[in-house]
């Protein structure tokens, strides 16, 4: 008997050539003045932050 493969909670980010190095310099810099431990709360504030600024209200696009 086969039973369903349950739904991970997974994803997988790739860079191009040339970006990890900027990137991961960028992520360390979050986590160490945020106080953040992980690559997945780093995407997860910036996704909530950007989020955000994007749908206030108040936001005027020139």
């Amino acid at each position: 008997m086969q039973f369903p493969k349950a739904k991970q909670n997974r994803k997988q980010l790739s860079f191009k050539k040339g970006e990890v190095e900027r990137y991961a310099r960028m992520e360390q810099e979050l986590k160490d003045k945020l106080g953040i431990c992980t690559f997945s709360d780093v995407y997860k504030y910036a996704l909530k932050k950007t989020h955000s600024i994007h749908t206030d209200k108040d936001l005027v696009l020139i």
